[in-house]
Order: structure tokens, then sequence, then C-alpha cells
């Protein structure tokens, strides 16, 4: 998708592909240098979705 997550939240007023994967991204990079959530081993991307889904919440 062209023009990637600003103008993509600008156009439709919500996160979208791009967003949500930048969001990933980051929480990816965050998130190792704290423990994995409870019932996860590692920081794997259902991890991430889960505290990115906890924060959002």
């Amino acid at each position: 998708m062209p023009g990637g997550a600003y103008e993509e939240l600008a156009r439709d007023g919500h996160l979208g592909v791009c967003g949500l994967e930048l969001l990933r991204r980051l929480g990816r990079q965050v998130a190792r240098t704290f423990p994995p959530p409870q019932g996860h081993s590692r920081w794997d991307d259902d991890a991430v979705d889960e505290l990115l889904h906890r924060m959002i919440t």
C-alpha cells in the first residue's frame, strides 16, 4: 500500500494493515527488554499481539 501507516490513518480514520504492522514492529522492539506475558515462553507474534491488545483495551 503506497503512503504507509500515516496516510492510511489520515485517509481511513483508523489503523489499517500498514498501521497494524507498524504497531507490531514497534511492540516487538520494545518487548525484547521485558519478560514475555504469562502463558508465553518467548516474545513471538502471539505474545506481542496479546500485549498490544491489552494496552489498547
